[in-house]
């Protein structure tokens, strides 16, 4: 699917066809700033020597998800933690193996990529699309939510799932569907 037909999918307005264009156009650029960004930061990141080296948070992340391939659904300690980062991570290892640890923050950084996207959206759907060009860049030029979505934690996960939650729940909203 074209990355234009999935925007048209999630932009509707109530305004003409131009304003579609712009609200696409505005979500594409706000995508690429991005992407930039947390391309950039994962190369600079990826030279450091401690990268692939979970620590602390991460490191109970990627063992639980070690523990879900080896055992199963789990059984001791369910839900210390929401579960989802770590059947994401338990996928991954499944399928990557060890290059799961290299893996898993660029394709965060896509789901981070996804977050501006859907802030940008949110913003121009409850204001205008200036404020979803604003939202959009400070989301996608603020430092420390780049940092924690290059990290094996679930905070990146759990902003892009609640923000398009917001962005459907006020879809919903605006065309009777609540």
């Amino acid at each position: 699917m074209k990355m234009a037909s999935l925007l048209g999918a999630i932009v509707r307005t109530d305004a003409d066809s131009g304003d579609r264009h712009v609200v696409r156009r505005v979500v594409l650029v706000v995508a690429f700033i991005a992407l930039l960004v947390r391309v950039i930061y994962y190369f600079e990141l990826s030279s450091k020597p401690y990268f692939g080296v979970p620590l602390l948070d991460s490191r109970w992340w990627l063992q639980d998800a070690q523990e879900l391939l080896r055992r199963g659904f789990p059984d001791t300690h369910a839900f210390f933690r929401p579960p989802f980062y770590s059947f994401y991570l338990a996928a991954l290892l499944a399928t990557t193996g060890n290059a799961a640890i290299a893996i898993a923050p660029l394709l965060q950084a896509f789901i981070g990529v996804a977050f501006c996207c859907v802030v940008t959206l949110t913003a121009i759907r409850c204001w205008n699309i200036a404020a979803g060009v604003a939202a959009g860049c400070l989301a996608a030029l603020y430092g420390p939510l780049v940092f924690y979505e290059q990290e094996l934690l679930s905070d990146g996960f759990a902003l892009f799932w609640l923000s398009l939650f917001l962005l459907m729940f006020l879809r919903a909203r605006q065309y009777g569907g609540l």
